[in-house]
């Protein structure tokens, strides 16, 4: 189940298993392809980062201290590390030495699209088809 508060216009979030990208958002419903889902209802959930979504979402790099995922789009680069706790934060290149820009772990796709919008205030540049594979993917090897 995800939290109605959380998603906006434009996230990916699983709907019966299948990626859907949310096109409007009520307190008590996800509307997706015209269609009124309960937020409430178990075939809403959030799509877990993980190393197979990542590494389609941008260029993966081995740096010291673990594996990096870089998005860069006419930006600067934007780094994303493996929390040892679990999940994922953000990072921004600077100097050669990374600031971490998020002070909590970012667990969904969802989180890291509205950070990045928060950031830039563009949408992430997100190929739908090459996401549909990965999500797939990771359904079937269980990371999600």
């Amino acid at each position: 189940m995800v939290a109605t508060n959380e998603l906006r216009i434009g996230n990916y979030i699983l709907c019966h298993n299948i990626l859907a990208m949310v096109q409007s958002v009520s307190e008590d419903f996800v509307f997706i392809d015209g269609n009124a889902v309960d937020a409430n209802d178990d075939v809403i959930r959030p799509i877990t980062l993980c190393d197979t979504i990542l590494q389609k979402v941008r260029q993966r790099m081995p740096m010291p201290g673990g594996l990096r995922y870089t998005y860069y789009k006419n930006r600067p680069t934007f780094l994303i590390f493996e929390n040892k706790d679990g999940g994922y934060y953000l990072g921004m290149n600077y100097e050669d030495d990374v600031c971490r820009i998020t002070p909590n772990p970012i667990m969904c796709l969802h989180q890291l699209q509205n950070i990045y919008f928060a950031q830039y205030g563009e949408e992430m540049d997100l190929n739908e088809r090459i996401l549909f594979d990965s999500v797939e993917t990771a359904l079937q090897n269980g990371e999600i």
